[in-house]
């Protein structure tokens, strides 16, 4: 479950990997632009086994998650994540928003986590709003990476109007399909 991020922030987030590839080179992958996301959780996680063909076990959850989220995201409005910072892990680099967007995203989550017991071995929803904009190909110096991260200017509002249940088929986010659309309020 996830939301594409827009042009006009696929455009910003495009000068700041190029800025990033530039300066990281060869360890660095940019995620290209129409799959550039923020997730807001998982029905069933990607690399689980759940012991049973994802397709059944999709079957048997549809009804009750979806029934659960719709019922939560029409009675959400239209968000407005403010991206201002980006962090950096040995495996990628990620924009992050603020805490009062952070905070719309998690309310939604807690709503469906109490109406839902995720099977076991779903990750847990994140807890932070977050797109990760290069991921690392090779072994990099995260000191080095964290002073090229410091200097890039990180300040641009996203509009989230609705959601997306998606079916990966290249993680990530590289081939998948649209299974459903969930308009906020």
């Amino acid at each position: 479950m996830n939301t594409l991020l827009s042009q006009s922030t696929q455009d910003k987030v495009r000068n700041l990997q190029n800025i990033l590839v530039s300066e990281l080179r060869d360890v660095a992958w940019a995620t290209p632009p129409d799959a550039l996301h923020i997730t807001l959780l998982d029905w069933l996680a990607p690399l689980v086994d759940y012991g049973d063909d994802k397709e059944g076990v999709f079957e048997k959850i549809h009804f009750e998650y979806d029934a659960a989220l719709a019922g939560i995201l029409e009675t959400i409005e239209p968000i407005n994540v403010n991206f201002n910072g980006a962090i950096v892990s040995p495996s990628a680099i990620a924009i992050i928003a603020d805490e009062e967007s952070t905070q719309a995203f998690n309310d939604i989550r807690q709503k469906f986590l109490a109406k839902i017991d995720l099977l076991p071995n779903t990750k847990q929803p994140p807890n932070i709003v977050h797109s990760t904009i290069v991921r690392f190909v090779g072994e990099v110096a995260l000191g080095d990476v964290k002073k090229v991260v410091d200097t890039l200017d990180i300040a641009f509002v996203e509009h989230v109007d609705s959601f997306q249940l998606v079916r990966e088929t290249v993680l990530p986010m590289m081939d998948y399909s649209v299974i459903k659309r969930y308009p906020l309020k």
